[in-house]
């Protein structure tokens, strides 16, 4: 599997815990000129960004300290334009990030809201 499809693998993984705690998925794989977002949900009143990351081996860090400070400025770039083209101005926006990590016995997903401030 060459890098992408392992993305799309850990997005969809991550996508069936969100519909599994009663997200709504919206949108997938939103991209726009320098920035991308791998998941977009809603939850009640809050429009929901989700940054999925892998990491097979945690020794360069976990998945939530891979978040650059290019990387965050970018998703709240996406996630203007995304609001203002979908006239979605009715919903609290919100980013998260779903960090999977590889274990001896399989794989460990932590969600963690709120990961970024407006």
């Amino acid at each position: 599997m060459n890098r992408r499809e392992l993305g799309q693998k850990w997005e969809e993984l991550a996508e069936q815990y969100l519909e599994r705690k009663g997200y709504q998925i919206l949108n997938r794989n939103y991209q726009i000129r320098g920035g991308e977002i791998d998941i977009i949900a809603q939850e009640g009143e809050f429009l929901v960004f989700i940054e999925v990351r892998y990491r097979s081996d945690i020794s360069y860090g976990t998945p939530s300290e891979t978040v650059s400070k290019k990387k965050k400025a970018a998703l709240k770039k996406a996630i203007k334009v995304y609001i203002h083209q979908n006239y979605l101005y009715h919903l609290q926006p919100r980013v998260d990030l779903i960090g999977i990590e590889r274990t001896a016995k399989g794989f460990l997903l932590n969600h963690y809201q709120n990961v970024i401030d407006f």
